[in-house]
């Protein structure tokens, strides 16, 4: 398994990963209507231009297998009101297929990582 940054070219692999994460694991928590109008290719050119961003707006990595990405996290400033040496992990999903591999574990301490060589001394979800 690699996990790397996250380039534009992997919004499609993003979208499809949330979605299918999605609808598994929230099937007994949420509407089959709205589980069922999830769209993988949703505002995929504005997360391409999102990472394509200077300054970057939030942090994202992909975890790959086989040359896949089957997962990804996003870092950045917390969406509420916090003091600046918090980070949030805003999001975290891997495809189902890939469930209870680590792939998650991986991503969640590479975004430790990433927080505190970006100057956060704390990461909350």
């Amino acid at each position: 398994m690699l996990i790397r940054r996250a380039h534009s070219k992997d919004a499609e692999a993003i979208g499809a990963t949330r979605v299918a994460a999605w609808k598994r694991a929230y099937a007994s928590f949420m509407p089959n209507t709205f589980l069922a109008a999830l769209d993988p290719s949703a505002n995929l050119d504005s997360l391409r231009a999102a990472l394509d961003a200077e300054p970057v707006l939030f942090q994202m990595n992909v975890a790959e297998r086989n040359s896949e990405v089957v997962a990804f996290s996003m870092l950045g400033k917390p969406r509420y009101e916090a003091p600046e040496s918090i980070a949030e992990l805003w999001a975290l999903n891997v495809h189902p297929e890939h469930w209870r591999k680590g792939i998650g574990l991986q991503l969640v301490l590479q975004a430790l990582a990433d927080a505190k060589n970006t100057g956060y001394s704390e990461l909350e979800l």
